[in-house]
Parts: C-alpha cells; structure tokens; sequence
C-alpha cells in the first residue's frame, strides 16, 4: 500500500517524513492556505487531523509523548491476536498504560474511591480502543445543535478513514423477533489478506498524501508561547535528552484527551475565568455491567452470531437501544475457556450528566513521565441522577438473565466513575459568543487566532455513547475549517465577553 517514505527538509530545522499512498486522494479539499501545522497528540483524533491536513499540501508535525514500555508507538496492539477484545491479558495490558488520576468526590455516593485513569502511551487509548464507532446520540437540543455543525459533516469521511462496517454481517429476523430494536454494532476494520483488525493511529496516518508529515514521538508538550491572541510557538521537552525544543508553525492543535487537552491551556497560562471554563463541565459515563454465560436460546443465538471468524482480533457485537432514561446498551462476545458455554459482556451505558461544578485541578510538578501539571478530579455533583442509575441496573438485570447466568463475579451492578474512560466536555464548545466556553464551533480557543481543540474534551452536551467516533468526525470538520482561511483570518470570539455569573 504504501508507496514510499522520504525525507524532506522543514523550516524549523527537523527532518520531515512523508508517506505517499497508492491510488486516489481520500480527501477533497478547496484550498490550503497553511504552510505549517503543529498538531499536539497522536492518537486516533490528531492522527485524523494530521492527515486530513497535511492532505492538503500543509507541513504537519505531530508532537507525541510516547510510551514509556516497550510497545512500538502508533500501530494498534489488537493485531496481536492474544489480545482479543475483552481478554483478561488485554485488560492486564491496558491497565499497565494507564495513568492513576486522583478523584476528590464530594458527597457522591458512585464516586467514593473511584479512580479516573487515562492512556499514557503514544497516542493515549487510541491504541487499545475496541473500535466502536456509533454516531454519537443526541438527547437535548444542544446536543443536535452541536453534532449539526461540529461534527456530523465529518462522520462520512471518517467512516471511509477507518473502514466502518457493521461489526457482524447480520442479525436474523429470528433474533430480531426475539430482541426488539436490535442492530450490528458498528466498528473500524481493516483487512490485510485474511486478517481483520482494529486500525490504529499508524494505520490513519498511513492515508496521508501530499504536503509533509514528521511524527515526533518522545517529545512531552509542556506550553504554548503567545501573545495578543495568538501563539507564536510550542515548547516541548525531549524525554529521553530532556533537552527543550521549540515549534513554529501557523496554526496549532491540540489532539489529546479531555483531561491533557486542558492541561497544557492551563500549563501556558490560560486559567479558567468567567466565560472561559477550563477544565469545568467534566463528564464521563456512568457504566453497569454483567458477564453471562449463554446458556438459554437467545443467549446461544446471540453467542453463535457473534462468534468471530479465525484470524480476526476486531470487537464484534449488538446494540439494544435505547435503554430507560437513554442509556446505550451493547453486547459483545468475550474470549471463553468453556466452549460450551460461551461468555456474553453486557454494557449499559448511562446518559452523562454535565455540570460545570464537576471540574478539573491542576497541580504544579515536574516534568516527567505525564506532565508538567498533575490534574486532580473534583466531582462535586451527580454524574447521572440516582433514579436513571436505579433503572439502568435493574434494566441490565432483567435483560441479562433472558440470556443466562452471570459469571462469578460478574454481577449485575455498577462500576467505579471512570471505568467507561469516555471522559469529556472540559474544553466544551460554544456555537454562539454568548454562551459559556472555550472553543467556537470550529474548535479554536476563544480569544486566540491560531489556536484549535479537537477531541472529546469539546463535547457540550449529555450522551450515552462511546464519545470516540465523534470525536474523530469533528476532528476532520476543524480540520478542513483550519484549511480555509478564511477561519485564521477571521477575528475570534473575546473569552469573556459573557454576562456575569457562575464559571462554567
């Protein structure tokens, strides 16, 4: 597939890799007014940016902390097929690249000795994501609001991206019959002869055509250097000479999660301020779950239709949707050592519940292994209020034992805040000047000309669905919006020009 790497020289004085495609361009764009484009993250979300970007002529380089194991950076580790979804050596080695973030819950039952955790590898959870890729629900009207114009202009594109196709060939009508409202889970796959698997970031990137590509891993971004609205450079630190290096470019994005996103605004300076809400409105779903062996005829059916062909490492699964109070509810095969009695996984989702009492923390620490800034999490109100939790518990109850009987220790029952890792919101977008907010709708920083966010720390509004695909979508639609110019040339919305009252 690929037909060559090279080396290029770029203006800041690195050498830039470039990776050209066989066969047609991916992506159309109008014009590319950029010359240079620093892109901070290289997961799934800034590995889409990257390409979209640098498909239209731009020099992108990408800024990666990296892992600190011995996993190669950039490809996704389910190509190996001990690691199959929801495999206990998989959850071992997915634990092993998360990072611990300290929870304060304020009288909030759910959250008491709740840990938060997020990936620490290059590319953060972008390398151990099942694949899930459902369009992301849209329960208020901000939420329609939102998707309308940040995000669902970007799903067809990064559906072709990552191949998303249904993750079994078909549910029959007998099941159908069975399990009202019931559907094929979708999911990224890609096929290399008879191999299916989960594509990665490398995998993304490896869609890039045109302009120049330089993946910097093992650079640890600490600030943005500005000045009247606009950012002249990024400064990172090599982890491995410990040396500092500097990044010019024209405009900057910052790829990462929820929770790094808004630490490196706070590392350079910008502080949470009326209108300005860094770090507020952090969200997560709240997640109830059962393992069940397929023991009745539904269950056994269920089972058969998700066994996975020989080979194959992808996540595959149904949806049962929606749930009471809106909850998200899928069901995936997992690996068994019975071959008579195999393994269901039940996920219910809860709708998240933003509320900008629930925040983000930033302490001063060294540079090292994660940050420059240690987050802490301060949960302050309910995630999702007592009554939808009651119903999603006795829901996934009722439903899970139509299909068998739990395994040991896999009661029906809630999990830790955190768990479902699909933290969210700490950046939120606005689509108005008025509203309460960090980023605009096309995903720059409020009160900054070249300065984007793209990811799910931008997610404004409650859903109950797995924020990655979204996330990826909107990534292209900021991306395709940086390439016009008209949208670096344009004056950006003051970050406080908001009607006085409560931060968030």
């Amino acid at each position: 597939m690929v037909a060559g790497l090279y080396q290029t020289p770029a203006p800041n004085g690195l050498s830039t890799r470039s990776v050209q495609l066989y066969g047609g361009q991916i992506f159309s764009v109008t014009r590319a007014v950029l010359k240079d484009v620093v892109i901070v993250g290289c997961g799934l979300v800034g590995a889409a940016a990257a390409t979209c970007i640098a498909g239209a002529g731009a020099r992108v380089t990408l800024i990666d902390s990296g892992f600190s194991t011995a996993i190669g950076p950039g490809r996704h580790i389910s190509q190996d097929p001990r690691l199959h979804f929801g495999s206990e050596i998989r959850s071992r080695l997915t634990r092993g690249l998360l990072h611990q973030i300290e929870l304060t819950a304020n009288s909030v039952p759910l959250a008491r000795g709740a840990e938060f955790a997020i990936g620490i590898g290059a590319g953060g959870a972008g390398l151990v994501w099942s694949g899930v890729t459902e369009r992301l629900d849209s329960p208020t009207t901000l939420a329609r609001l939102f998707l309308q114009s940040c995000v669902e202009p970007g799903y067809d594109e990064a559906e072709g991206l990552l191949g998303v196709t249904d993750s079994v060939e078909y549910v029959d009508d007998a099941l159908a019959t069975q399990l009202p409202g019931v559907r094929a889970l979708r999911c990224a796959i890609w096929r290399e002869g008879p191999t299916a698997y989960t594509p990665g970031p490398a995998d993304v990137l490896a869609h890039a055509r045109g302009g120049c590509l330089d993946i910097r891993h093992g650079r640890l971004a600490t600030s943005f250097v500005h000045k009247s609205g606009k950012v002249a450079r990024l400064t990172a630190v090599n982890v491995r000479t410990k040396e500092i290096e500097n990044y010019r470019a024209d405009a900057f994005v910052i790829a990462a999660d929820a929770i790094r996103s808004p630490s490196l605004l706070v590392a350079s300076g910008l502080e949470p301020e009326q209108g300005f809400p860094v770090g507020h409105w952090f969200t997560d779903h709240p997640l109830a779950t059962t393992h069940v062996y397929a023991e009745t005829s539904l269950g056994r059916k269920v089972a058969e239709c998700l066994q996975k062909p020989e080979g194959t490492t992808i996540c595959r699964g149904i949806a049962l949707g929606p749930g009471p109070h809106g909850a998200f509810r899928i069901i995936l095969s997992v690996p068994s050592d019975d071959v008579n009695r195999p393994l269901l996984a039940f996920y219910w989702y809860a709708v998240g519940n933003p509320n900008p009492a629930n925040r983000l923390l930033f302490d001063r620490g060294e540079i090292g292994d994660f940050s420059a800034l240690r987050p802490r999490i301060e949960i302050a109100a309910p995630m999702a209020e007592a009554g939808a939790l009651d119903a999603l518990v006795k829901d996934l109850g009722e439903v899970a034992s139509e299909f068998g009987s739990a395994q040991r220790g896999w009661k029906p029952r809630l999990l830790p805040l955190g768990s479902a890792m699909h933290a969210y919101g700490t950046l939120r977008a606005g689509l108005s000047p008025d509203q309460n907010a960090v980023t605009d709708a096309d995903g720059r920083v409020r009160g900054f000309s070249n300065l984007f966010v793209v990811g799910s720390s931008r997610l404004p509004a409650p859903s109950a669905v797995n924020p990655a695909f979204a996330s990826i979508a909107g990534a292209l639609v900021t991306a395709h919006r940086i390439i016009d110019s008209s949208v670096l040339a344009s004056v950006p919305s003051p970050k406080s020009d908001v009607q006085k009252g409560q931060l968030g």
